[in-house]
């Protein structure tokens, strides 16, 4: 049986997504300690690197960490482990084998993880084959590996200067350098953000020698100002547009400006849209625009079961669909100069069953005579509903007389009849309507 295998990474100060969990050894478990030293390209120690342990007993799947620490002053670090096997990374940002994401948690790089690039013992991030990270190093209970040494280059820097159309620097500016693909939509294996200064200019660092990048300025976006990505389409960075980076450590990339425009304004909301009516089937509710900055935009609406479309336009009559759920409306301002708005309400009622409209009583034509018969006349109504109709002889029902005719027979000499006729329709309340009774029958 192969037995369980870990690595060591020195990482940066970032909380890892995902499945990357920091734990620490059980207890009561057998210690054992790894050392190292961690420098710069020339020797020098690094202070304040992180160092992580990274368990890699998942076989075909990325190392996890399992321990962490960070270098002390002369560049050495000793974490406890348990007894295991393991690999040895450094700096974490962008290592040439060892990626992460770096960008979307603001504030978790430390300055001096921040100075340096990320470097693993050997090889690259290959998950069917965790040799590929370097050569592991066994240590054993109550021992210590020592020895587990990386230098680390200097990263590589992109600067530029952010201005408007007008040519003025533009402060406080979001800019997003990656060198992956498809910047807007953040699928990207590395991201550095930084904010431009008073002068409209910024540097990202962190960035590994030789790898190519691209920059996306104001992301995420400040609705003040247009967006931008420099490398690749307006849309995304690409795999095959990003600009390389030199291969000297420590050399910066300047020139990497952008130009944005300043958007308008938008439609300010000081009161949101709403409508009026009963939530009820069949009946009309009509939008109402609120109040706006600047007063009286121009506004449409649109309806909403949910996310279901219902329609547009300023009123809505509710449909049997919409039985027992909430209605939106949703509203949106437009005004010359101005970028539009748009706000949505929703009345907290949900749709109730509706209520026929019938226009009368039932009559009844015919003679009222033993043989004859008579013929129940209803009322129009909205909706039309499915009518049925019951005959009463002096106010009790008659045995099986349900159609809207009824032949008089001899037991009615000398009584009065009436029909009633009832109305029907999913998602409305029943109702019925009563005729007025006939002259005694002879």
């Amino acid at each position: 049986m192969r037995a369980p295998r870990l690595v060591i990474v020195v990482v940066s100060a970032l909380v890892l997504v995902g499945a990357l969990l920091l734990v620490q050894p059980a207890s009561g478990a057998a210690s054992a300690t790894a050392s190292g030293r961690i420098t710069d390209a020339s020797g020098t120690p690094l202070a304040g690197v992180t160092v992580a342990v990274w368990d890699t007993t998942r076989d075909g799947s990325p190392p996890y960490p399992a321990y962490r620490t960070t270098t002390g002053a002369d560049g050495t670090y000793a974490v406890a482990v348990a007894p295991d096997r393991y690999f040895v990374c450094a700096g974490g940002i962008v290592g040439r084998a060892f990626r992460m994401d770096a960008g979307t948690r603001p504030g978790a790089i430390t300055a001096a993880d921040r100075r340096h690039v990320g470097e693993c013992s050997g090889g690259s991030w290959v998950p069917a084959d965790l040799d590929a990270w370097g050569t592991p190093f066994t240590v054993g209970a109550g021992a210590t590996a020592g020895g587990q040494d990386l230098a680390l280059d200097d990263p590589a820097r992109i600067s530029g200067t952010v201005r408007d159309t007008d040519g003025a620097p533009i402060t406080g500016i979001a800019v997003l350098a990656t060198d992956g693909p498809h910047v807007d939509n953040h699928t990207y294996d590395i991201a550095h953000t930084t904010t431009t200064d008073t002068d409209g200019r910024y540097v990202i660092e962190a960035l590994a020698p030789g790898d190519p990048f691209c920059v996306a300025f104001n992301s995420p976006r400040d609705p003040a100002y247009s967006s931008r990505i420099w490398g690749g389409s307006d849309t995304h960075c690409d795999e095959m547009s990003p600009h390389p980076l030199s291969s000297r450590p420590g050399h910066v990339h300047p020139g990497v400006d952008a130009t944005l425009r300043r958007l308008a304004a938008p439609v300010a909301n000081v009161s949101t849209p709403y409508f009026v009516g009963t939530p009820k089937v069949g009946h009309t509710l009509e939008g109402r625009p609120g109040t706006w900055s600047p007063a009286a935009p121009a506004v449409t609406y649109a309806w909403f079961d949910g996310a279901r479309s219902l329609g547009t336009g300023p009123t809505y009559v509710v449909r049997p669909a919409e039985l027992g759920h909430p209605i939106t409306v949703r509203a949106t301002a437009t005004s010359a100069g101005r970028s539009a708005t748009t706000l949505a309400w929703t009345k907290a009622d949900r749709v109730v069953s509706g209520t026929f409209w019938v226009a009368g009583s039932p009559t009844i034509t015919g003679t009222p005579k033993v043989g004859r018969t008579l013929t129940a006349r209803s009322r129009s109504s909205v909706p039309t509903g499915v009518r049925t109709y019951r005959w009463f002889r002096n106010g009790t029902a008659i045995s099986g007389a349900t159609r809207s005719t009824y032949r008089i027979v001899r037991a009615d000499k000398g009584k009065r009849l009436a029909v009633r006729v009832h109305y029907a329709q999913p998602a409305y309340d029943s109702t019925s309507r009563t005729s007025a009774r006939t002259p005694a029958i002879g």
